[in-house]
């Protein structure tokens, strides 16, 4: 399910309005957020797929995460910039992009990953569609593997029979609270 709107936040360059000497300003490379209308994802090959919004950045913005306004969750990363809606919005690179997909799961390799907050339909342990409870994502972890709970609280009763190292690698879990 593709959102409403957007937010993207870096560090660009602003000379609007401009400086005291005619160029930049006092905000530009200092980090600044804007949000705007989602205009969709385009596919164009499995290793070409971007996204475009509205959401006003400048250069040197480009790396910055573009997130579901009001979430953590990023959608990909923002690469280019001189926004004129309607007739263009700003674009970068989806997740879905398969070569960015694989360099992200090969980044923690052999993990299955937990996150309850991520708005995920196809729940399948990876780093992009993680599980959203301890069960299925320990469920998924083979003998000696990895489960990744993202920070969050997951109040559920959770037997785990294979063994495996647990880790919370962005901020703390709690399990069974």
């Amino acid at each position: 399910m593709l959102p409403d709107n957007v937010r993207v936040t870096g560090y660009g360059v602003d000379v609007t309005p401009p400086g005291t000497t005619g160029g930049e300003n006092a905000d530009s490379r200092t980090l600044q957020t804007d949000a705007g209308y989602f205009l969709g994802e385009t596919v164009e090959s499995e290793v070409d797929i971007y996204l475009e919004y509205t959401a006003d950045t400048e250069g040197g913005s480009s790396g910055a995460p573009v997130c579901v306004l009001g979430t953590a969750v990023s959608l990909g990363i923002h690469e280019a910039g001189g926004c004129d809606p309607p007739d263009v919005g700003n674009g970068g690179t989806s997740f879905e992009n398969d070569l960015v997909e694989t360099v992200l799961e090969n980044y923690f390799p052999g993990g299955v990953f937990v996150d309850a907050g991520h708005p995920v339909v196809l729940q399948e342990g990876t780093i992009l569609r993680p599980c959203r409870t301890v069960a299925l994502g320990a469920a998924l972890v083979p003998a000696g593997g990895t489960l990744m709970v993202i920070e969050g609280s997951y109040n559920e009763a959770v037997l785990i029979g294979t063994p495996m190292t647990i880790t919370a690698p962005v901020g703390p879990a709690v399990i069974g609270q």
